[in-house]
């Protein structure tokens, strides 16, 4: 959730490999779509808040779940559906807090 740009699909598989041999190795990420939206039958956007917990600090010690939103633009193609683009980033800290918090559940 850093920031990174990465283009095609050997630059992605290399920049999170080595993210999951390093400070990821023991993390697990829950996704909570919050919604969808059609342009077509064959392209959406997906906003989802995202959790990853067992992120580790370089002194190895475990950090507090990091809490974002992820944004995704999808296309389907021969009866499946790809991921076209992806953006996340990570909830600011709140005030006097050390951990970042979702915002508030979007009403419709």
């Amino acid at each position: 959730m850093g920031g990174r740009h990465s283009h095609g699909r050997e630059e992605i598989e290399k920049w999170f490999a080595a993210l999951f041999r390093g400070n990821l190795k023991d993390s697990q990420r829950t996704d909570t779509v919050r919604s969808i939206r059609f342009f077509s039958p064959d392209l959406a956007a997906v906003d989802a808040e995202t959790v990853i917990t067992g992120t580790k600090a370089a002194d190895g010690s475990e950090l507090p779940p990091r809490k974002g939103l992820m944004i995704v633009l999808a296309t389907k193609q021969n009866g499946r559906w790809y991921i076209g683009t992806f953006h996340e980033a990570e909830y600011p800290a709140p005030r006097g807090g050390s951990a970042n918090a979702p915002a508030s559940t979007p009403t419709k």
